[in-house]
């Protein structure tokens, strides 16, 4: 999906929260009884509850528009020597950047959902199979159920990887994880050969913040639409108060 379709899926959920805005807001008109009024203050506080609960919902669902859930499921990784032997890759590195990968035209739509869309580059430091350069980048799902590892910038992890080398994907199914946790796995390590690496030079690496600055500005935009919409709710409520009380 392009930007400008994302523009308009998030256009069309933000004409569905201002729909419900009027819908709920709606205040009694000039000349209603004062028990009238009263009657539809309380029906406003509840209609109230209701909007804020929609569209904090809307506003979850606007940050994922293309994602479908689906439960993760998998079988427990064994032991480190276990895991060494059924992975392709074995090495450790350092996070410097995560982007987006396309899933190609040619897959199908239930395909596309579990195809690895998140790019890492990695400065790899050590490594015991598979990986023989300094650099290199893995792919991974989002972690919305499709089993992608949740890495984050700059830190170091210990990856098990499986497939090509120029394809290899990490998942929540293996023994990925901090270096600093994996304990257990370094000391299994520590007895095996370590390979040496070759100087390679990054290409189109894509920095963590310039990947999450549209994020960030989205965020910043929905945060923007519902401190908007509390401080109209608080207007109308003191309307709404002054009617009553008078």
């Amino acid at each position: 999906m392009g930007e400008s379709e994302q523009g308009s899926v998030l256009g069309r959920r933000l004409s569905i929260v201002y729909f419900w805005l009027r819908r709920s807001w709606a205040i009694a008109p000039m000349g209603v009884k004062k028990e009238h009024i009263k009657m539809s203050y309380f029906k406003w506080k509840f209609r109230t509850t209701r909007v804020i609960i929609i569209l904090l919902t809307l506003i979850i669902v606007g940050l994922f528009p293309n994602e479908k859930v689906f439960a993760c499921s998998c079988i427990t990784p064994g032991t480190p020597e276990e895991e060494f032997k059924k992975f392709d890759a074995v090495f450790m590195g350092t996070v410097t950047s995560i982007s987006e990968r396309p899933a190609p035209d040619y897959l199908s739509e239930v395909d596309k959902l579990f195809y690895p869309k998140v790019k890492i580059g990695i400065n790899v430091g050590q490594s015991w199979k598979g990986v023989t350069t300094d650099f290199i980048y893995v792919y991974t799902g989002y972690g919305m159920g499709d089993c992608g590892y949740p890495s984050t910038g700059f830190e170091t992890y210990l990856f098990y990887a499986s497939g090509p080398i120029d394809d290899l994907n990490i998942s929540t199914c293996s023994r990925t994880s901090l270096y600093r946790e994996a304990q257990e796995d370094r000391n299994y390590l520590e007895s095996l050969n370590k390979l040496s690496l070759t100087q390679v030079m990054p290409q189109n690496v894509i920095t963590i913040e310039n990947n999450q600055h549209r994020m960030i500005t989205v965020l910043g935009g929905l945060t923007t639409v519902l401190f908007i919409a509390v401080g109209y709710l608080m207007v109308v409520n003191q309307k709404m108060r002054k009617k009553i009380n008078k």
